[in-house]
């Protein structure tokens, strides 16, 4: 399924806008084509997509998952509750969502997560869910009743072999979008036997009545105090282009949208795969529009700016309830700017970031 058929879609569970908060709408196109600024307000555009973070515990540990606290000790008091979740809602910088993305860590570990769905949708606000997917089975009953419009289900290899049993159980109830983080040393050493597994794993996800498979290009990952960039693909691979090759070569009937497309694809209910672009070397692109599409917050309220710099428990970028003024300050006001500014530096946590590329204009 092309994106845009998938808004189209969350569009009609919305009643065609009717069932959203007012102006949502009208807040997401301009973020959409680019109407901003580097503050966030009222006055320009406020966030339109809503991404929680409800829990930092995992059943899965890979190694460059960017969410770098799990498993604290203390890590009920990051447990997202319904009286949390309840106040995140009711700030102002939540006033223009129009969806909601509840992660983690592993949101089906939530014990809430089914009263979390219900009450976004009370709040005229679309829910959906990144998941792992291996308790889906268990949990999707309730999912649903609760409300839930949208899930996207992130595989890796360590799961797909218990994922293939599970997704056709759940494709018939909703319509699921899978990921999967390509890894350069995976793809290098894959081209030895033709590519077979990722071959594999695309006729698994699209035997399993799935949407849409997005492979994801891994973002430089914390390491210690250091970005490691070493799984990253970098434009100018060979490899990746032959891959994508391959994959059209094996699978005539299936619709590639993304890098080296054939043709541009604009709408369409057909199984896609997309490739993103290869990560720049360079800084000449700054297509990123994470830090204006996302309203990245834990429980407690703590912000983040990106996928690559989370929340975190020393409010390094805000809170919404101590400091809400930080999210057009300091580093994050200057994230901004230099993504608007070509000319000027970027952030250590930007260089080499595939998102620079416009891979994620919105986790939309």
């Amino acid at each position: 399924m092309h994106k845009n058929m998938r808004y189209f879609h969350l569009f009609q569970k919305s009643k065609y806008g009717v069932g959203l908060r007012k102006g949502a709408v009208y807040n997401f196109l301009k973020v959409k084509y680019n109407f901003i600024s580097a503050k966030i307000s009222e006055k320009s555009t406020m966030y339109p997509v809503l991404v929680l973070q409800s829990t930092l515990r995992c059943n899965l540990s890979c190694p460059f998952c960017l969410v770098t606290n799990k498993h604290p000790q203390n890590w009920r008091e990051y447990e997202c509750t319904p009286d949390k979740y309840s106040k995140i809602l009711n700030h102002k910088l939540s006033k223009k969502c129009i969806f909601s993305v509840i992660s983690g860590g592993e949101p089906l570990l939530n014990e809430h997560i089914d009263e979390l769905i219900s009450i976004t949708v009370k709040n005229k606000i679309l829910p959906g869910m990144t998941t792992n997917g291996l308790l889906l089975e268990k949990k999707i009953e309730t999912l649903l009743a609760a409300g839930l419009c949208d899930l996207q289900v992130s595989i890796y290899d360590n799961t797909k072999s218990r994922l293939e049993k599970i997704l056709p159980l759940i494709s018939p109830l909703i319509a699921m979008n899978c990921s999967y983080v390509l890894l350069k040393s995976k793809i290098e050493f894959s081209r030895h036997n033709n590519f077979e597994e990722i071959l594999e794993l695309i006729s698994m996800v699209f035997n399993s009545g799935c949407a849409l498979l997005k492979f994801n290009i891994c973002v430089p990952f914390l390491e210690g105090a250091f970005y490691n960039d070493s799984e990253t693909i970098f434009e100018g691979s060979a490899v990746y282009d032959k891959l994508i090759k391959a994959c059209k070569a094996a699978f005539p009937q299936i619709r590639f949208d993304g890098y080296l497309s054939d043709k541009k694809i604009l709408f369409g209910n057909k199984f896609t795969v997309y490739f993103p672009p290869p990560a720049g070397r360079g800084h000449n692109r700054r297509m990123c529009r994470l830090p204006w599409s996302s309203f990245i917050v834990d429980s407690n309220g703590n912000l983040g700016v990106c996928c690559n710099m989370l929340p975190n428990t020393e409010e390094r970028y805000g809170n919404i309830f101590n400091r809400p003024e930080l999210i057009n300050e300091g580093h994050t006001l200057k994230v901004r700017k230099s993504l608007l500014n070509n000319d000027g530096p970027l952030p250590s946590q930007c260089i080499k970031c595939a998102n620079l590329a416009g891979v994620y204009g919105s986790v939309l």
